[in-house]
């Protein structure tokens, strides 16, 4: 019968549920012609076929059980007998690693103010005149020695300055415009020409407010690698008409 149980499970595995009775048919005929008794033959495949479904019942059933899955902080002694003990009540457990000081305690490092780095800047005067400058300073530090020298009267330190002598309007040296951040001196010298002769021509075509520099920075060198990023960006300000 042991022959027979296991081309009965084999009928089991292969046979499609619209075939399955004929292929079990065929098996017992097949042991018949061989000299087997049929009633015992169908009785052992009906057992044995009754035996597979409620194995299969069961173990859908565990299956279909709900499992839990908890996290964990690691510890050493407790965490591999809690696992033992959960398994068996269909709970997971996954250990993670306990938070650490940077995640715990919050960030309070205080921001930099605007216009905190060295670069290039736009100073406006409320008769709408622009000047552009870089610095390797802070761009607030420059501006507020722009003031400074206005103040002491020393109109040839800057464009800037020396506007002042001739216009009754104001700039505001609190607050200027940072257009890039540049730490280099070439990517500053650089990008202050660009910056410069962009305002120039849109000067001359938009007839926008007077461009104070008294020239258009550094000459750029054909040669000069010029990073696509600044060519894009030039001009990120608005120039007023």
């Amino acid at each position: 019968m042991g022959v027979f149980k296991d081309f009965v499970s084999r009928a089991i595995k292969i046979c499609s549920t619209k075939y399955f009775n004929n292929g079990i048919q065929f098996l017992v005929n097949m042991f018949v012609e061989n000299g087997l008794d049929r009633l015992k033959l169908e009785t052992t495949a009906k057992n044995y076929i009754q035996k597979r479904n409620n194995l299969s019942k069961i173990n859908y059933s565990k299956t279909e059980t709900s499992k839990y899955t908890v996290k964990l902080p690691w510890l050493p002694r407790i965490d591999p007998k809690l696992r033992k003990e959960l398994k068996h009540c269909n709970v997971i457990i996954t250990f993670t690693t306990p938070p650490t000081l940077k995640k715990i305690l919050c960030n309070n490092k205080s921001k930099l103010i605007p216009n905190s780095n060295p670069g290039i800047y736009k100073l406006t005067c409320s008769c709408g005149s622009i000047y552009i400058g870089e610095t390797k300073k802070k761009i607030l530090t420059r501006c507020f020695e722009h003031q400074k020298n206005y103040l002491k009267g020393k109109w040839d330190a800057s464009g800037a300055t020396e506007h002042g002598r001739e216009c009754n309007g104001m700039f505001d040296w609190s607050n200027p415009i940072t257009l890039a951040i540049k730490s280099e001196y070439d990517e500053r010298k650089v990008r202050e020409s660009l910056e410069i002769n962009y305002a120039s021509t849109y000067q001359e075509i938009n007839h926008a407010p007077i461009l104070l520099n008294r020239d258009n920075g550094v000459k750029i060198p054909t040669n000069k690698n010029i990073s696509s990023y600044d060519v894009e960006n030039i001009s990120s300000y608005d120039v007023e008409s």
